[in-house]
Order: C-alpha cells, then sequence, then structure tokens
C-alpha cells in the first residue's frame, strides 16, 4: 500500500482520497451506475471524523491499511517491500517475526477500530442521523477554500461551495 511508498509520492502524486470520492460519485451518476457499483474508499483514512467525511462525500465503505498497522505497533518506516520490518509485521523472516506479539496486536486493532466507530458515532448524531449511511455532503462544511473545491461542500458560515470542480 501507500504506507511503503517514498514521502514524495504518497505527498505528491495521485488524487487526494476526498476528492477522488467526489469524483468517482458523480462518474457513477453520470452513467446510471451508482446503484450497482459500492465505492469503497482508501486512502489518509486515520479517525472516524475521516470515516465520516468518506461516507458523506459518497462512499459506501472505507477500509485502513497503514493505520492498522501502526495501531499493531507499526513505524511506518516504508521498508515494507524489502521484508526486514524489525517490529515483526511486514516480514517473513523468522527472527522478526518472533518480535509481534499477535494477540496483543490484535487487541490494540480491535480497540482501534472501537474509538474509531464511537467517533463516527458521535459524528453521525451530531449531524442528526442515527444511521450512518445518512449522511450527506450538506452534512459537512469545508474550512478552507481548496477542501471547498475539491469536494464542493459549503464553506463554514456560507450557504454555498465556492468552486465547485
Amino acid at each position: 500500500g501507500t504506507g511503503a511508498g517514498p514521502d514524495v509520492v504518497t505527498e505528491h502524486a495521485g488524487i487526494p482520497t476526498i476528492a477522488a470520492i467526489v469524483e468517482a460519485d458523480e462518474a457513477l451518476k453520470e452513467v446510471n451506475l451508482r446503484e450497482e457499483v459500492s465505492l469503497v474508499a482508501a486512502g489518509g483514512i486515520r479517525n472516524g471524523a475521516d470515516v465520516a467525511k468518506a461516507i458523506a462525500l459518497g462512499a459506501d465503505a472505507v477500509y485502513i491499511g497503514t493505520a492498522a498497522l501502526v495501531a499493531i505497533g507499526c513505524r511506518v518506516c516504508q521498508m515494507c517491500y524489502a521484508g526486514t520490518c524489525r517490529k515483526g509485521i511486514a516480514t517473513q523472516d523468522p527472527l522478526f517475526r518472533k518480535r509481534l506479539d499477535y494477540v496483543e496486536g490484535g487487541k490494540r486493532v480491535a480497540r482501534y477500530i472501537e474509538a474509531m466507530t464511537e467517533e463516527l458515532s458521535m459524528l453521525t448524531q451530531q449531524a442528526g442521523n442515527t444511521d450512518v449511511s445518512k449522511l450527506e455532503k450538506d452534512d459537512l462544511r469545508a474550512l478552507n477554500l481548496e477542501a471547498s473545491a475539491l469536494t464542493g461542500v459549503k464553506m463554514a458560515g456560507m450557504e454555498a461551495p465556492l468552486y465547485s470542480l
């Protein structure tokens, strides 16, 4: 995944997840396939707020990669491809693998997901919803021009997005 990629690639190549969700959602609607295709977002999903934003912008679901690895103990050294993970996470080396406590790692990921779920629940309720799938773009407000331009979300304190792609 992107967690093992060089910084210059992860920070400056591709398209931001939030913009990709909006573009994909709109493209699927244009060709009348939105109800037939599940839109799953990934990349930069770190907490319940990121999940809420992704769902509100059109994602049906999200998945996490690097964030779960960090919960296990990953230090994001970006060497997964080398198989020499000193934490024992991304390796087949028996010496390194002994360093990972799988039971404790599983518990950490479970606690992380529970915390994300609680955050998502709070934000869903704060938006006046009882079901996360009811979140929509109008439940969000952009705090800067770039976010508004990328997503079409209204600026905080304004009635319409300043720009729309």
